[in-house]
């Protein structure tokens, strides 16, 4: 008999946010750091668990970085690129993958 398939990769659900966007939705009244803190906790509080993703505008190098305990990455775009490139990046990289996204702009 022919052997299995190979297993599929496990479909996940994918948030995006633009974090400054937030920011400026409050007027600017949080630092990114405390941003990123109430956006982690409001991550974790969504149904299904999705992975979220903070899109950072700037950065001194565009990296990205798990948050151990969650399922959240931050993003920073780095000194020439903004958020709204890595969203980008990020959401062809979904669709590649037929994995769905929402957007938090």
């Amino acid at each position: 008999p022919p052997p299995p398939p190979p297993p599929q990769p496990q479909r996940r659900d994918f948030v995006i946010v633009d974090v400054n966007n937030v920011r400026g939705g409050r007027r600017f009244d949080r630092d990114v750091d405390e941003a990123v803190a109430g956006l982690v906790c409001w991550a974790s509080s969504l149904p299904g668990r999705p992975a979220v993703v903070l899109a950072v505008d700037h950065g001194p190098q565009a990296c990205t970085y798990a948050l151990e305990g969650t399922r959240c990455l931050v993003c920073f775009a780095g000194p020439n690129m903004e958020a709204d490139d890595t969203i980008v990046c990020s959401t062809y990289f979904c669709a590649r993958r037929a994995e769905p996204v929402a957007l938090v702009s």
